[in-house]
């Protein structure tokens, strides 16, 4: 039925963007929001324009189209009065950072913090705090960043998730980056090189590789595997 077809695609959609081919993924959620919108879904439709945007949009750079997705997003979960929320607020701040619209950014990433802490969820704590650790290190407050990037790291390893490892060691090597410490920031993106690999995705270790050439020169020849 319509349902199950719409299930499937999403899978898809999630499977694809998870192993770098964004474009089929992109494809297969575009294709399972139309059915999830015929259907009147507006729980799936919600959650599907989130992974859009965080899983797609995001990571080919292109906030613009993220921040208008997240919002669609955001209204939705907060018509149903949901939770589901936090992953709208999570994108919005991390989207509106890349535009350098810290104020909208900061704004999303306190809710995100607030909500987090009233219901004693580690991992958006995580995810808010490792963003708002690059909003500080953007506008130069780089003691703010490092406390927020050092309690992200704190979390992460507590809750054993790769993923918020990598993130904040990275804005970790980018600050040690604009501070001039280039043996601070190449272990910071060593680190992060080893949790990308970990994850196993080519978009990460890209990521820590160019941050590792600019801390390290001699190093920009190395390949990802």
């Amino acid at each position: 039925g319509t349902r199950e077809r719409a299930e499937v695609l999403s899978a898809l959609g999630s499977y694809y963007s998870g192993t770098d081919d964004l474009e089929r993924g992109e494809t297969f959620y575009q294709e399972s929001l139309d059915l999830y919108r015929e259907l009147g879904d507006r729980r799936a439709v919600a959650a599907t324009t989130h992974n859009l945007a965080a899983k797609v949009y995001l990571a080919q750079g292109r906030p613009v189209e993220a921040i208008e997705a997240e919002q669609i997003s955001l209204s939705l979960w907060e018509a149903l009065g949901s939770y589901g929320v936090c992953h709208a607020l999570v994108g919005l701040g991390g989207a509106y950072g890349l535009c350098a619209e810290y104020e909208p950014a900061r704004a999303a990433l306190e809710r995100l913090l607030q909500l987090a802490d009233t219901h004693g969820d580690a991992l958006m704590r995580a995810y808010a705090l490792f963003l708002l650790g690059d909003v500080c290190r953007e506008e130069r407050r780089f003691d703010a960043a490092r406390a927020y990037y050092e309690e992200a790291c704190v979390l992460a390893a507590e809750l054993r998730e790769t993923t918020l490892l990598f993130e904040p060691r990275r804005g970790l090597a980018f600050l040690a980056l604009a501070e001039g410490d280039l043996r601070e920031a190449c272990r910071h993106a060593q680190a992060a090189l080893g949790y990308a690999r970990a994850l196993g995705f080519r978009l990460y270790m890209g990521k820590a590789l160019a941050v590792l050439g600019r801390a390290h020169p001699r190093r920009q020849s190395v390949q990802v595997p």
